[in-house]
This record gives C-alpha cells, sequence and structure tokens, in this order.
C-alpha cells in the first residue's frame, strides 16, 4: 500500500512539472501553428475600409519572446457566410523581400498594403505567420476585424 502510495506522489509530481510555462507565448498542446488571440499583436488604422483603400497595419510585439516574421506575406482574411476565416489575399505587399525580420519584445513596426478593387464586402481581418527565435515555435496573430465596403 505504502509503495503504491509513492508511486501516486511521483506520478502526480511528474505531471504536474509538465504543466508549467516558461513565459513568452501560452503554451497551446498541439504541433500546429496556434492563433495569438489573448494578445492583440496586429492593428489596423481603421475599423472600415472601403475598396481598394490603403491600410496601415502596425505590429507590435506584446510577448517577452523575440519573434521572427515577414509582413510581407501577410493575408488578408474573410469572414465567409458559416463564420469561418478564408484567406481572401495571401502576400499583402508588393515588392517585398523573402527574408525573415526579427521583433523584440515592445517594439513595434508598420507596413501597408492596399485592399484589392475587387475584394468582397464584408468583415475581414489580417493575419501573419510568426516565430519564436529561442523556443521555434510557430504562431498565427491575428489583426483586429474591420469592414470593407462597397464603393457604390
Amino acid at each position: 500500500m505504502r509503495v503504491l502510495a509513492r508511486l501516486a506522489a511521483v506520478l502526480a509530481i511528474v505531471t504536474m512539472s509538465g504543466c508549467q510555462e516558461t513565459g513568452g507565448i501560452p503554451s497551446h498542446g498541439g504541433s500546429g501553428p496556434r492563433a495569438i488571440e489573448e494578445v492583440p499583436m496586429l492593428r489596423t488604422d481603421s475599423g472600415t475600409y472601403r475598396r481598394g483603400a490603403q491600410v496601415t497595419v502596425r505590429f507590435t510585439n506584446r510577448t517577452n519572446a523575440t519573434m521572427s516574421y515577414n509582413l510581407c506575406r501577410s493575408r488578408l482574411e474573410r469572414r465567409n457566410d458559416e463564420g469561418d476565416w478564408v484567406v481572401s489575399r495571401s502576400n499583402l505587399a508588393d515588392g517585398c523581400t523573402a527574408e525573415d525580420r526579427t521583433l523584440r519584445p515592445g517594439q513595434s513596426v508598420t507596413y501597408i498594403f492596399r485592399i484589392g478593387d475587387t475584394t468582397r464586402a464584408g468583415l475581414h481581418r489580417v493575419s501573419a505567420d510568426l516565430a519564436e527565435i529561442v523556443a521555434r515555435s510557430k504562431y498565427v496573430a491575428v489583426s483586429n476585424t474591420f469592414m470593407v465596403t462597397r464603393d457604390d
């Protein structure tokens, strides 16, 4: 009986030690990218845009980890009729280079893209792939939602 109690105690300690967070971005237990929705990382300069309008997006690293990113490969996503986010346009910026950049905790960077003239009206957001430099974990940061309106 005593051996069983000790074994249960050791098992509880081992299990609980795996639950600790190490700082940075919260762990999600999966192997794929995770949306960082708890910490606003991308922010647009308006809540409504017309087709063809210029959008300024500000990326602020609100974690305590240095992140690798390339905002040129950001995506414009639209909420479809089923409520799912679908890619409306990938590679938002024109004439970008392919290399990743780094953003230390608290740093910000901005970039500008133009909403296409044929973009469907409705609720949109911007998403961007990120990677934590030290842990090599991959994430997806999402912006606030905004409306794209028709010209007419």
